[in-house]
């Protein structure tokens, strides 16, 4: 009668193989997983901090609110830098990790301004851009 050892000893290696591949399959969609995360994380901050500063401009106090984050409006536009935390940096671009930039647009009609805001990561990489048009209110611009 022949040992079958050998066939078993096999078969485990061979279900110890299988395994190993689930596993690092399964590594992979974590790490995938959690940059798709980590970009949607960002991008969500991006949507809300161009949304602020669209509401400030359409509220008349968006030199209030570029003040606020440490960084100044001119006629323009203007740049916030922000910290991998989306902490503001004011007009600090060394080490920023995002950034926000805000530039006014020409219109056709005297009493409508528009702008476009547009944020971006350190790689230059546009994570959200939105265009913003207000009826001009005295004292504005």
């Amino acid at each position: 009668m022949k040992s079958k050892a050998p066939l078993v000893m096999m078969e485990q290696m061979v279900m110890l193989l299988v395994f190993a591949l689930a596993a690092v399959l399964c590594l992979q969609a974590f790490t995938a997983s959690q940059d798709i995360s980590n970009r949607s994380l960002s991008r969500d901050c991006a949507v809300i901090e161009a949304q602020n500063v669209a509401e400030a401009l359409k509220g008349g106090n968006a030199e209030t609110y570029f003040q606020e984050k440490g960084a100044k409006l001119t006629r323009n536009g203007g740049r916030i830098s922000y910290g991998k935390d989306w902490q503001p940096l004011g007009e600090q671009e060394s080490g920023a990790a995002y950034a926000l930039k805000l530039v006014y647009k020409e219109t056709a009609s005297a009493h409508l301004d528009a702008a476009e805001i547009t944020v971006y990561d350190a790689d230059k990489t546009v994570l959200f851009q939105l265009s913003v048009m207000w009826q001009e209110q005295e004292g504005m611009r």
